[in-house]
């Protein structure tokens, strides 16, 4: 049996049928594993019969193999991933709060994870403008920072961002503009984070965000803290 059958990106009824053949042959230990792996590559395709497949396959994840605990943590955030690409903002927030709360029960419970799924949270929340969970967003984002799960320039990249634009919401311009300014900070370094894996942790910033945090940051910086 080839190792990699779980990596094909073919979701027809024949190569199903076959994936669920050489799943019930696979050691019990490692289906969820291989369940994960078939919902990714398909999910990477973004065609919506895979998506369905994909769905489908992290679902089975949480109800078939609910002690493996960092797969089912990793099914619920990559279900929130997934949705939230399609649309689907309600749905995607269910899933994410899911992880957050796994959060509470113990450190290890990040395992599986991105890690940092409250700012995740919080970047849903500004995205689909839910001013009334704006408070809400800002303890996310701080929990994150106070948990030290963020590790990569790219998330604390991510981090200021969403500082800046839940400052300007919620009317604090002078922290969004001292916020936005750390982004841009971070966006101009350009050594990389880990020598060893230069790609690794780097800030890609496109046009549309860098004009959005050059205008944050004109207002005047009064140095203060987001509270």
């Amino acid at each position: 049996m080839s190792k990699d059958w779980g990596y094909s990106t073919d979701y027809s009824p024949t190569a199903m049928a076959d994936f669920e053949k050489r799943l019930s042959r696979a050691r019990p230990g490692d289906r969820a594993q291989n369940l994960r792996v078939k919902a990714v590559v398909l999910s990477g395709l973004c065609e919506p019969k895979a998506d369905s497949i994909a769905i489908e396959l992290l679902s089975r994840i949480i109800s078939e193999h609910p002690e493996v605990w960092y797969e089912v943590n990793f099914a619920h955030e990559w279900l929130g991933s997934m949705y939230e690409r399609m649309g689907k903002f309600e749905d995607a927030e269910r899933e994410y709060r899911w992880v957050v709360k796994s959060y509470e029960t113990s450190e290890k419970s990040r395992s599986g994870t991105s890690g940092v799924c409250e700012l995740t949270l919080a970047e849903l929340i500004i995205r689909t403008s839910q001013s009334g969970k704006f408070l809400e967003a800002v303890d996310l984002i701080t929990q994150a920072a106070k948990a030290k799960a963020i590790s990569f320039r790219s998330d604390w990249f991510r981090y200021w961002l969403a500082a800046a634009r839940l400052a300007h919401l919620i009317g604090k311009d002078e922290d969004a503009a001292d916020f936005a300014q750390k982004a841009l900070d971070l966006a101009a370094v350009k050594e990389p984070q880990y020598p060893r894996h230069p790609t690794v942790g780097n800030v890609k910033l496109d046009r549309a965000i860098l004009k959005e945090l050059q205008a944050l940051a004109g207002h005047h910086s009064g140095g203060k803290v987001l509270q």
